[in-house]
Protein backbone atom coordinates (compact mmCIF):
# COMPACT_ATOMS: atom_id res chain seq x y z
CA UNK A 1 0.00 0.00 0.00
CA UNK A 2 2.70 2.62 0.79
CA UNK A 3 4.77 1.26 -2.53
CA UNK A 4 1.45 1.90 -4.34
CA UNK A 5 0.40 5.60 -2.50
CA UNK A 6 4.54 6.51 -3.23
CA UNK A 7 4.50 5.68 -6.81
CA UNK A 8 1.33 7.74 -7.81
CA UNK A 9 3.52 10.48 -5.73
CA UNK A 10 6.15 10.11 -8.27
CA UNK A 11 4.39 10.04 -11.15
CA UNK A 12 2.73 13.42 -10.23
CA UNK A 13 5.95 14.72 -9.12
CA UNK A 14 8.53 14.04 -11.64
CA UNK A 15 8.12 16.36 -14.85
CA UNK A 16 9.24 15.83 -18.47
CA UNK A 17 12.31 17.89 -17.56
CA UNK A 18 13.10 17.52 -14.26
CA UNK A 19 16.69 18.39 -14.53
CA UNK A 20 16.29 21.18 -17.28
CA UNK A 21 15.10 24.89 -16.61
CA UNK A 22 13.27 24.64 -20.14
CA UNK A 23 9.72 24.48 -20.39
CA UNK A 24 7.54 22.11 -22.24
CA UNK A 25 3.48 21.69 -22.82
CA UNK A 26 2.78 19.73 -19.61
CA UNK A 27 2.98 22.28 -17.40
CA UNK A 28 0.17 21.32 -15.12
CA UNK A 29 1.73 18.20 -13.64
CA UNK A 30 3.73 19.21 -10.73
CA UNK A 31 7.60 18.99 -11.08
CA UNK A 32 10.65 18.75 -8.65
CA UNK A 33 12.73 21.40 -10.17
CA UNK A 34 15.99 21.14 -11.08
CA UNK A 35 17.76 20.86 -7.99
CA UNK A 36 16.62 17.70 -6.40
CA UNK A 37 13.64 18.40 -4.85
CA UNK A 38 12.00 15.05 -4.90
CA UNK A 39 11.46 14.66 -1.10
CA UNK A 40 9.89 18.26 -0.60
CA UNK A 41 7.68 17.58 -4.06
CA UNK A 42 6.81 14.15 -2.30
CA UNK A 43 5.54 16.24 0.48
CA UNK A 44 3.81 18.60 -1.23
CA UNK A 45 1.81 16.32 -3.42
CA UNK A 46 0.66 14.09 -0.29
CA UNK A 47 -0.92 17.31 1.35
CA UNK A 48 -2.62 17.56 -1.73
CA UNK A 49 -4.78 14.32 -1.33
CA UNK A 50 -5.93 12.30 -3.61
CA UNK A 51 -8.56 14.40 -4.97
CA UNK A 52 -5.72 16.38 -6.26
CA UNK A 53 -4.00 13.53 -7.61
CA UNK A 54 -6.88 12.31 -9.40
CA UNK A 55 -7.44 15.48 -11.11
CA UNK A 56 -4.29 15.50 -12.59
CA UNK A 57 -4.08 11.66 -13.55
CA UNK A 58 -7.16 12.80 -15.81
CA UNK A 59 -5.23 15.70 -17.14
CA UNK A 60 -2.70 13.23 -18.48
CA UNK A 61 -5.22 10.93 -19.51
CA UNK A 62 -6.85 12.98 -21.39
CA UNK A 63 -4.15 14.85 -23.28
CA UNK A 64 -4.51 12.83 -26.41
CA UNK A 65 -8.71 13.19 -26.46
CA UNK A 66 -7.97 17.05 -26.25
CA UNK A 67 -5.26 17.31 -28.94
CA UNK A 68 -6.11 14.26 -31.38
CA UNK A 69 -8.25 15.38 -34.89
CA UNK A 70 -10.71 12.47 -36.20
CA UNK A 71 -10.63 12.12 -39.92
CA UNK A 72 -7.97 10.39 -40.30
CA UNK A 73 -6.73 7.04 -42.67
CA UNK A 74 -3.52 5.39 -41.88
CA UNK A 75 -1.84 2.96 -43.07
CA UNK A 76 1.84 1.34 -42.01
CA UNK A 77 4.34 1.05 -44.91
CA UNK A 78 6.74 -1.81 -43.68
CA UNK A 79 9.31 -1.88 -46.37
CA UNK A 80 11.46 0.57 -48.61
CA UNK A 81 9.89 -0.57 -52.17
CA UNK A 82 6.33 -0.07 -50.96
CA UNK A 83 7.06 3.56 -49.30
CA UNK A 84 9.20 4.47 -52.39
CA UNK A 85 5.91 3.82 -54.90
CA UNK A 86 4.03 5.55 -52.30
CA UNK A 87 6.14 8.40 -53.10
CA UNK A 88 6.20 8.59 -56.37
CA UNK A 89 2.64 8.04 -56.43
CA UNK A 90 1.89 11.14 -54.18
CA UNK A 91 4.23 13.01 -56.10
CA UNK A 92 2.58 12.45 -59.57
CA UNK A 93 -0.72 12.99 -58.09
CA UNK A 94 0.09 16.78 -56.72
CA UNK A 95 -1.88 19.69 -57.22
CA UNK A 96 -0.43 22.36 -55.23
CA UNK A 97 2.56 21.63 -53.00
CA UNK A 98 5.08 19.49 -52.04
CA UNK A 99 7.00 19.62 -49.01
CA UNK A 100 9.41 17.57 -47.95
CA UNK A 101 12.49 17.14 -44.99
CA UNK A 102 14.73 14.43 -44.57
CA UNK A 103 18.24 14.25 -42.84
CA UNK A 104 19.18 11.39 -44.87
CA UNK A 105 18.93 12.17 -49.11
CA UNK A 106 21.30 10.52 -51.08
CA UNK A 107 21.55 11.52 -54.78
CA UNK A 108 22.00 7.76 -55.80
CA UNK A 109 19.30 5.98 -57.91
CA UNK A 110 16.47 6.09 -55.06
CA UNK A 111 17.29 9.79 -54.95
CA UNK A 112 17.36 11.14 -58.09
CA UNK A 113 14.33 9.61 -59.13
CA UNK A 114 12.42 11.36 -56.11
CA UNK A 115 14.27 14.27 -57.12
CA UNK A 116 13.70 14.02 -61.43
CA UNK A 117 9.81 13.93 -60.06
CA UNK A 118 9.46 17.00 -57.91
CA UNK A 119 11.64 18.82 -60.79
CA UNK A 120 8.61 17.84 -62.72
CA UNK A 121 6.25 18.99 -60.66
CA UNK A 122 7.84 21.99 -60.19
CA UNK A 123 8.27 22.75 -64.04
CA UNK A 124 4.68 22.81 -63.49
CA UNK A 125 4.32 25.60 -61.27
CA UNK A 126 3.83 23.57 -57.75
CA UNK A 127 5.47 24.79 -54.58
CA UNK A 128 7.91 22.47 -54.32
CA UNK A 129 10.06 22.97 -51.41
CA UNK A 130 13.51 20.44 -49.94
CA UNK A 131 15.24 20.76 -46.51
CA UNK A 132 17.92 18.43 -45.98
CA UNK A 133 20.10 18.59 -43.13
CA UNK A 134 23.58 19.55 -43.91
CA UNK A 135 25.23 16.28 -41.83
CA UNK A 136 22.99 13.86 -42.82
CA UNK A 137 22.97 15.28 -46.84
CA UNK A 138 26.38 16.39 -47.80
CA UNK A 139 26.60 14.86 -51.07
CA UNK A 140 22.97 16.05 -52.01
CA UNK A 141 23.98 19.81 -50.98
CA UNK A 142 26.58 19.42 -53.62
CA UNK A 143 24.23 19.66 -56.42
CA UNK A 144 21.38 22.28 -55.03
CA UNK A 145 22.54 24.77 -58.27
CA UNK A 146 21.14 22.09 -60.22
CA UNK A 147 18.17 21.29 -58.14
CA UNK A 148 17.17 24.98 -57.53
CA UNK A 149 17.65 25.44 -61.31
CA UNK A 150 14.28 23.26 -61.89
CA UNK A 151 12.52 24.70 -59.44
CA UNK A 152 12.51 23.42 -56.44
CA UNK A 153 13.66 25.57 -53.44
CA UNK A 154 16.00 23.79 -51.32
CA UNK A 155 17.62 24.55 -48.17
CA UNK A 156 20.36 23.12 -46.16
CA UNK A 157 19.45 22.71 -42.38
CA UNK A 158 22.11 24.14 -39.96
CA UNK A 159 25.19 24.44 -42.48
CA UNK A 160 28.43 25.22 -40.92
CA UNK A 161 27.83 28.79 -41.50
CA UNK A 162 25.16 29.33 -39.35
CA UNK A 163 28.04 29.33 -36.08
CA UNK A 164 29.72 26.85 -34.30
CA UNK A 165 27.70 27.13 -31.78
CA UNK A 166 24.54 25.59 -33.88
CA UNK A 167 26.72 22.63 -34.74
CA UNK A 168 24.61 20.53 -32.99
CA UNK A 169 21.79 20.87 -33.98
CA UNK A 170 20.24 18.58 -36.85
CA UNK A 171 17.01 18.48 -38.90
CA UNK A 172 16.04 14.71 -38.01
CA UNK A 173 12.24 14.66 -38.64
CA UNK A 174 11.11 12.95 -42.36
CA UNK A 175 8.46 15.34 -43.93
CA UNK A 176 6.91 14.10 -47.29
CA UNK A 177 3.21 16.22 -47.30
CA UNK A 178 1.25 16.88 -50.25
CA UNK A 179 -1.08 19.27 -51.25
CA UNK A 180 -1.19 19.52 -47.09
CA UNK A 181 -3.71 16.63 -47.63
CA UNK A 182 -1.72 13.61 -47.12
CA UNK A 183 2.24 13.20 -45.12
CA UNK A 184 4.52 10.01 -44.93
CA UNK A 185 7.09 9.56 -41.97
CA UNK A 186 9.09 7.62 -40.10
CA UNK A 187 12.24 6.30 -39.60
CA UNK A 188 13.30 6.07 -43.26
CA UNK A 189 15.29 8.82 -45.74
CA UNK A 190 15.88 8.48 -49.29
CA UNK A 191 18.75 6.13 -50.87
CA UNK A 192 19.32 2.97 -52.18
CA UNK A 193 19.63 1.85 -48.31
CA UNK A 194 16.34 2.52 -47.88
CA UNK A 195 14.68 1.30 -50.82
CA UNK A 196 15.95 -1.81 -49.55
CA UNK A 197 14.25 -2.02 -46.05
CA UNK A 198 12.30 -4.93 -45.06
CA UNK A 199 12.14 -7.60 -42.45
CA UNK A 200 13.62 -10.04 -44.14
CA UNK A 201 16.69 -7.96 -45.84
CA UNK A 202 19.82 -8.33 -44.83
CA UNK A 203 20.59 -4.48 -44.81
CA UNK A 204 18.18 -2.49 -43.60
CA UNK A 205 14.36 -2.93 -41.44
CA UNK A 206 12.23 0.55 -41.00
CA UNK A 207 8.55 1.64 -40.69
CA UNK A 208 7.07 4.69 -41.88
CA UNK A 209 3.57 5.34 -41.92
CA UNK A 210 1.08 7.34 -44.24
CA UNK A 211 -1.64 9.25 -42.90
CA UNK A 212 -4.30 11.04 -45.24
CA UNK A 213 -6.64 13.60 -43.21
CA UNK A 214 -6.14 16.79 -41.15
CA UNK A 215 -2.58 16.44 -39.48
CA UNK A 216 -1.18 16.55 -42.65
CA UNK A 217 -2.21 20.29 -43.11
CA UNK A 218 -1.34 20.97 -39.32
CA UNK A 219 2.24 19.40 -40.43
CA UNK A 220 2.39 20.98 -43.56
CA UNK A 221 1.90 24.40 -41.45
CA UNK A 222 4.54 23.08 -39.28
CA UNK A 223 7.17 22.88 -41.59
CA UNK A 224 6.51 26.71 -43.12
CA UNK A 225 7.15 27.83 -39.79
CA UNK A 226 10.28 25.82 -39.87
CA UNK A 227 11.18 27.19 -42.91
CA UNK A 228 10.96 30.15 -42.31
CA UNK A 229 12.71 30.53 -38.78
CA UNK A 230 15.59 28.55 -41.09
CA UNK A 231 15.72 30.97 -43.94
CA UNK A 232 16.83 33.73 -41.68
CA UNK A 233 19.66 31.42 -40.14
CA UNK A 234 20.62 30.91 -43.91
CA UNK A 235 20.15 34.42 -45.13
CA UNK A 236 22.71 35.78 -42.09
CA UNK A 237 25.37 32.69 -43.77
CA UNK A 238 25.66 34.84 -47.02
CA UNK A 239 27.37 37.49 -45.10
CA UNK A 240 30.56 35.26 -45.61
CA UNK A 241 30.06 34.99 -49.19
CA UNK A 242 30.37 38.55 -49.45
CA UNK A 243 26.43 39.27 -49.86
CA UNK A 244 24.45 41.26 -47.75
CA UNK A 245 21.39 39.81 -47.18
CA UNK A 246 19.57 43.10 -47.58
CA UNK A 247 20.94 43.35 -50.87
CA UNK A 248 19.56 40.12 -52.28
CA UNK A 249 17.11 40.64 -55.26
CA UNK A 250 13.29 39.71 -55.33
CA UNK A 251 14.71 37.26 -57.96
CA UNK A 252 17.17 35.48 -55.62
CA UNK A 253 15.20 35.19 -53.19
CA UNK A 254 12.33 33.49 -54.83
CA UNK A 255 15.02 31.72 -56.38
CA UNK A 256 16.65 30.39 -53.28
CA UNK A 257 13.85 30.51 -50.59
CA UNK A 258 10.10 30.70 -52.54
CA UNK A 259 9.61 33.88 -50.39
CA UNK A 260 6.02 34.64 -50.44
CA UNK A 261 4.29 31.54 -52.32
CA UNK A 262 3.60 29.53 -49.56
CA UNK A 263 0.73 27.27 -50.47
CA UNK A 264 -1.50 27.48 -47.38
CA UNK A 265 -3.74 24.41 -47.03
CA UNK A 266 -6.26 25.59 -43.71
CA UNK A 267 -8.01 27.80 -46.22
CA UNK A 268 -8.88 24.95 -48.71
CA UNK A 269 -12.52 23.90 -49.35
CA UNK A 270 -13.89 21.25 -47.34
CA UNK A 271 -13.90 17.53 -48.20
CA UNK A 272 -15.65 14.47 -46.88
CA UNK A 273 -12.76 12.74 -44.16
CA UNK A 274 -10.69 10.58 -45.93
CA UNK A 275 -11.47 8.42 -42.71
CA UNK A 276 -12.07 7.65 -38.93
CA UNK A 277 -8.89 7.68 -37.34
CA UNK A 278 -7.91 9.99 -35.06
CA UNK A 279 -4.04 11.45 -34.75
CA UNK A 280 -2.16 13.58 -32.83
CA UNK A 281 1.04 15.00 -34.77
CA UNK A 282 3.58 16.20 -32.02
CA UNK A 283 6.34 18.07 -33.83
CA UNK A 284 9.78 19.08 -31.60
CA UNK A 285 12.58 21.73 -32.69
CA UNK A 286 14.65 22.62 -29.89
CA UNK A 287 16.67 25.13 -32.31
CA UNK A 288 14.02 26.87 -32.28
CA UNK A 289 11.85 26.54 -29.08
CA UNK A 290 12.93 25.89 -25.54
CA UNK A 291 9.61 23.39 -25.93
CA UNK A 292 9.99 19.27 -25.43
CA UNK A 293 6.80 18.30 -26.54
CA UNK A 294 7.19 14.91 -27.69
CA UNK A 295 8.98 13.88 -24.61
CA UNK A 296 6.40 15.71 -22.54
CA UNK A 297 3.68 13.29 -25.00
CA UNK A 298 5.35 10.41 -24.09
CA UNK A 299 4.94 10.96 -20.52
CA UNK A 300 1.87 11.65 -20.29
CA UNK A 301 0.91 8.46 -22.07
CA UNK A 302 3.16 6.47 -20.10
CA UNK A 303 1.19 7.63 -16.83
CA UNK A 304 -1.81 6.15 -17.23
CA UNK A 305 -0.68 2.70 -18.85
CA UNK A 306 -1.63 -0.18 -16.63
CA UNK A 307 -0.54 -3.30 -19.04
CA UNK A 308 2.15 -2.43 -21.34
CA UNK A 309 4.50 -0.46 -23.50
CA UNK A 310 6.16 -1.87 -25.86
CA UNK A 311 9.20 0.20 -27.72
CA UNK A 312 11.02 0.17 -30.68
CA UNK A 313 14.13 1.93 -30.18
CA UNK A 314 17.43 1.57 -32.63
CA UNK A 315 19.75 3.71 -30.32
CA UNK A 316 18.73 3.56 -26.82
CA UNK A 317 20.10 6.69 -24.96
CA UNK A 318 17.02 8.22 -23.68
CA UNK A 319 16.56 11.48 -21.71
CA UNK A 320 17.02 10.39 -17.63
CA UNK A 321 13.03 11.64 -17.34
CA UNK A 322 12.58 8.61 -19.84
CA UNK A 323 14.44 6.16 -17.92
CA UNK A 324 12.20 7.51 -14.83
CA UNK A 325 8.90 6.74 -16.33
CA UNK A 326 9.99 3.68 -17.27
CA UNK A 327 11.14 2.39 -13.76
CA UNK A 328 7.97 3.96 -12.21
CA UNK A 329 5.50 2.04 -14.93
CA UNK A 330 7.13 -1.13 -13.97
CA UNK A 331 6.98 -0.64 -10.30
CA UNK A 332 2.86 -0.10 -11.27
CA UNK A 333 3.52 -3.03 -12.35
CA UNK A 334 3.41 -2.56 -16.74
CA UNK A 335 5.71 -4.98 -18.73
CA UNK A 336 8.12 -2.41 -20.36
CA UNK A 337 9.50 -4.01 -23.32
CA UNK A 338 12.59 -2.35 -25.53
CA UNK A 339 14.15 -3.74 -28.54
CA UNK A 340 17.41 -1.72 -29.44
CA UNK A 341 20.12 -3.11 -31.98
CA UNK A 342 22.72 -5.26 -30.75
CA UNK A 343 26.59 -4.64 -31.24
CA UNK A 344 26.39 -6.77 -34.65
CA UNK A 345 23.34 -4.55 -35.94
CA UNK A 346 24.27 -1.32 -35.36
CA UNK A 347 25.58 1.54 -37.95
CA UNK A 348 26.77 3.36 -35.37
CA UNK A 349 30.15 3.70 -33.78
CA UNK A 350 31.84 2.21 -30.84
CA UNK A 351 30.85 5.13 -28.57
CA UNK A 352 26.88 5.02 -28.93
CA UNK A 353 26.90 0.89 -29.06
CA UNK A 354 28.53 0.73 -25.99
CA UNK A 355 26.21 3.76 -24.57
CA UNK A 356 23.48 1.97 -25.44
CA UNK A 357 24.67 -1.20 -23.43
CA UNK A 358 25.85 1.11 -20.41
CA UNK A 359 21.84 2.22 -20.58
CA UNK A 360 20.52 -1.27 -20.95
CA UNK A 361 22.27 -1.84 -17.55
CA UNK A 362 20.37 0.97 -16.07
CA UNK A 363 16.97 -0.14 -17.56
CA UNK A 364 17.14 -3.64 -16.93
CA UNK A 365 18.49 -2.99 -13.20
CA UNK A 366 15.13 -1.14 -12.90
CA UNK A 367 13.11 -4.07 -14.30
CA UNK A 368 12.84 -2.95 -18.36
CA UNK A 369 12.47 -6.08 -20.70
CA UNK A 370 15.62 -5.13 -23.24
CA UNK A 371 15.59 -7.28 -26.01
CA UNK A 372 18.79 -6.74 -28.98
CA UNK A 373 17.97 -7.74 -32.32
CA UNK A 374 19.37 -10.44 -33.61
CA UNK A 375 18.94 -9.89 -37.01
CA UNK A 376 22.16 -8.97 -39.70
CA UNK A 377 19.87 -5.96 -40.82
CA UNK A 378 19.63 -2.40 -38.44
CA UNK A 379 16.42 -2.10 -36.95
CA UNK A 380 15.60 1.19 -37.56
CA UNK A 381 11.91 1.28 -36.96
CA UNK A 382 10.89 4.22 -34.52
CA UNK A 383 7.59 3.25 -33.13
CA UNK A 384 5.56 1.75 -30.11
CA UNK A 385 2.82 1.63 -27.96
CA UNK A 386 1.02 2.32 -24.65
CA UNK A 387 -1.65 -0.18 -24.20
CA UNK A 388 -4.40 1.30 -26.79
CA UNK A 389 -2.04 4.43 -27.77
CA UNK A 390 0.31 3.51 -30.59
CA UNK A 391 3.46 6.26 -32.00
CA UNK A 392 5.37 6.12 -35.38
CA UNK A 393 7.87 8.71 -35.83
CA UNK A 394 11.50 9.61 -36.13
CA UNK A 395 12.25 9.93 -32.61
CA UNK A 396 15.21 7.37 -31.93
CA UNK A 397 14.54 7.72 -27.94
CA UNK A 398 18.04 9.18 -27.42
CA UNK A 399 18.75 12.51 -25.62
CA UNK A 400 19.97 13.90 -28.95
CA UNK A 401 16.21 13.90 -29.97
CA UNK A 402 15.12 15.98 -27.13
CA UNK A 403 17.90 18.54 -27.17
CA UNK A 404 19.64 18.88 -30.90
CA UNK A 405 17.29 17.59 -33.36
CA UNK A 406 13.88 18.48 -34.71
CA UNK A 407 11.34 15.64 -34.77
CA UNK A 408 7.87 14.56 -35.84
CA UNK A 409 6.02 11.62 -34.35
CA UNK A 410 2.32 11.29 -34.56
CA UNK A 411 0.11 9.11 -32.23
CA UNK A 412 -3.22 7.28 -32.70
CA UNK A 413 -5.86 5.08 -30.86
CA UNK A 414 -6.59 2.97 -34.20
CA UNK A 415 -7.26 -0.17 -33.09
CA UNK A 416 -6.51 -1.56 -36.44
CA UNK A 417 -3.14 0.25 -36.23
CA UNK A 418 -2.32 -0.49 -32.48
CA UNK A 419 -3.23 -4.20 -33.27
CA UNK A 420 -1.17 -4.65 -36.27
CA UNK A 421 1.97 -2.69 -34.95
CA UNK A 422 1.63 -4.92 -31.65
CA UNK A 423 1.79 -7.98 -34.19
CA UNK A 424 4.68 -6.75 -35.70
CA UNK A 425 6.48 -5.98 -31.99
CA UNK A 426 5.66 -9.46 -31.11
CA UNK A 427 6.82 -10.96 -34.43
CA UNK A 428 10.26 -8.93 -34.19
CA UNK A 429 10.31 -10.52 -31.08
CA UNK A 430 11.41 -13.70 -32.63
CA UNK A 431 14.63 -12.46 -33.81
CA UNK A 432 15.84 -10.82 -30.67
CA UNK A 433 17.76 -11.89 -27.72
CA UNK A 434 16.40 -10.94 -24.24
CA UNK A 435 19.55 -9.10 -22.97
CA UNK A 436 20.28 -9.94 -18.99
CA UNK A 437 22.00 -8.02 -16.73
CA UNK A 438 24.85 -10.17 -16.79
CA UNK A 439 25.15 -9.95 -20.31
CA UNK A 440 24.95 -6.51 -20.64
CA UNK A 441 27.53 -5.79 -17.88
CA UNK A 442 29.82 -7.87 -19.90
CA UNK A 443 29.02 -6.15 -23.53
CA UNK A 444 30.03 -2.59 -21.77
CA UNK A 445 32.64 -3.97 -20.34
CA UNK A 446 34.09 -5.32 -23.80
CA UNK A 447 35.09 -1.35 -24.42
CA UNK A 448 38.37 0.24 -23.88
CA UNK A 449 38.62 3.03 -21.50
CA UNK A 450 39.17 5.98 -24.07
CA UNK A 451 36.09 4.76 -25.51
CA UNK A 452 34.12 4.60 -22.43
CA UNK A 453 35.54 8.25 -21.56
CA UNK A 454 34.41 9.32 -24.82
CA UNK A 455 30.98 8.30 -24.83
CA UNK A 456 30.37 9.48 -21.27
CA UNK A 457 31.36 12.65 -22.56
CA UNK A 458 29.16 12.79 -25.84
CA UNK A 459 26.43 10.82 -24.61
CA UNK A 460 24.24 14.32 -24.23
CA UNK A 461 24.95 14.32 -28.14
CA UNK A 462 23.91 11.19 -28.98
Amino acid sequence: MIRSVLISVLLLSFSAFSGSAQADEFDDVPRPGQNGELKSAIKDTVKAKQKHWGSEFKTARRWFDDEAVGGHEIKLLSDGKTLHRQRLSMIAQAKRSIYVSAFSFKPDNTGSEIISALCMKAREGLDVRLMTDAFGSPKLRDDRLAIRDCGIKFMVYNPTQWGVEKYWYNLHEKLFIVDGRTVLTGGSGFSDLYLKASSTSNAWYDLDVRIDGPAACLLHDVYIENWKLSQREDELSYSRDALDPSEMSAELNEYLYGDGRFTTCSAEPSSPPAGKSRVAAVYNNPRFSDKRPILAKYIAAGMFAKKKIKIYAPYIVPHKDFIILLELAVLHGVDVSIITNSRRSSDERAVVVYAVYKNAVELISRGVKVYMWSGTSTMHKKAGIYDQLAFIGTDNQDIRGQKYSSEDVVFTDDPKIVSELERQFDADLKNCQRLTLKQAKKMRGLYSGFTRWLSDLLEEFM
